[in-house]
């Protein structure tokens, strides 16, 4: 019984999920205004941003003052990528993720635990908007 109930429950809230992006991945093909694309792009980027806060601090117990310095010097990265240097959009976003994860590989975060951790993210965080200002 207590397995049956238990698939019963994540085949409704998986299910529930999967038609959710079906719906929301078909919107952009109906829907042609300019302004509704736009909040339909930053909701899926503030959706994608807060699975990855929900990771570190709901399920890793770590406070992550970094995440919005990442997402912000992503966007930078490719925006710059996409205007000054002319490359498609896509490359673009390949060029912003490989920037962020060499950022990434030499914060000083790896080895740090809780308190540390934040420190050093909120460092990091500070740099990012010192240099980007």
């Amino acid at each position: 019984m207590f397995k049956r109930v238990i698939l019963h429950r994540l085949v409704l809230v998986r299910g529930a999920e999967i038609a959710l992006f079906v719906v929301l991945g078909a919107l952009p093909l109906v829907e042609h205004s300019p302004y509704a694309l736009g909040l339909l792009t930053l909701l899926a980027i503030y959706g994608v941003v807060l699975i990855g806060l929900d990771i570190t601090v709901g399920y890793l117990g770590q406070v992550n003052l970094a995440q919005a310095a990442m997402l912000g010097l992503g966007a930078y990265v490719a925006g710059i990528a996409a205007t000054r240097y002319g490359v498609g959009i896509p490359l673009a976003v390949l060029l912003s993720g490989g920037f962020c994860t060499a950022i990434g590989a030499v914060s000083p975060s790896w080895s740090a635990r809780r308190l540390v951790f934040s420190v050093a993210h909120r460092s990091l965080r500070d740099v990012t908007i010192s240099l980007t200002a």
